[in-house]
């Protein structure tokens, strides 16, 4: 009974079970491309052997690119194919990097860096420069708000609006506005922090008990210092 193809005989065994002309060996030789290779390789290397000369690694490699190359035409049952161009080393593919990788390979950390310098040196420029600031309730001016109003005092007839003196100023501007932010009427000028209003002083169209909102701005002059939020009251 004849070896089967998946039970090749051992590669230590087999030159030498195949001289000994043993009946099973000869006929799965006869059946298997890859005992038949390596008898092949075997029957070179004792060749070799007779010259006294140790083989290179060169010659090693050709001679596994000619076992290559045989067991392919055994296999592909003795179809021409393009032989692998014989190669001293074996070429491996290097795994892909990951896009992660290769955005922090080594050539872009250069690039990184003067990134995270200009991030930096951005926020201290914008941390210094006294002209820029948050932004505002109203408008988009660079003052910042710093005016702080008080609740507003109502009585028959009249409400108070107050707020803290701001050092340097020399003159308020009270705005009164309607609930979507239109200025209602011109500001009011006062010098004192406290604007007094009356019913009659009331805008067009405003009657009493309107919910308004009002902003006051201090200046020095017809320069702006600061302003305050805007704030709610009830129309007298």
């Amino acid at each position: 009974m004849s070896l089967s193809r998946e039970a090749c005989p051992a590669e230590a065994t087999l030159p030498a079970r195949h001289e000994a002309g043993e009946p099973e060996v000869l006929a799965h030789v006869q059946d298997c491309p890859r005992c038949r290779a390596l008898l092949a390789q075997h029957r070179a290397f004792l060749e070799s052997e007779a010259g006294a000369v140790a083989p290179t690694s060169s010659q090693l490699a050709d001679a596994d690119a000619s076992l290559a190359a045989a067991l392919e035409r055994e296999m592909s049952g003795g179809r021409v194919t393009q032989p692998a161009a014989a190669s001293p080393r074996t070429l491996v593919a290097e795994p892909r990097a990951s896009w992660w990788q290769a955005l922090f390979a080594p050539a872009l950390r250069p690039a990184w860096g003067f990134a995270a310098v200009l991030v930096v040196a951005g926020g201290v420029y914008l941390s210094v420069r006294p002209d820029v600031q948050r932004g505002e309730v109203r408008g988009d001016s660079a003052v910042s708000t710093a005016v702080t109003t008080l609740a507003p005092v109502a009585s028959e007839g009249v409400v108070t609006l107050a707020w803290e003196p701001v050092a340097g100023a020399d003159r308020y501007d009270v705005v009164l506005l309607s609930q979507d932010l239109s200025e209602l009427g011109e500001p009011a000028r006062v010098s004192e922090p406290m604007f007094v209003l009356r019913h009659d002083q009331l805008p067009a169209g405003v009657t009493a008990g309107t919910s308004l909102l009002w902003q006051v701005t201090a200046r020095a002059g017809e320069r702006e210092l600061s302003h305050s939020v805007t704030a709610g009251f009830v129309a007298p």
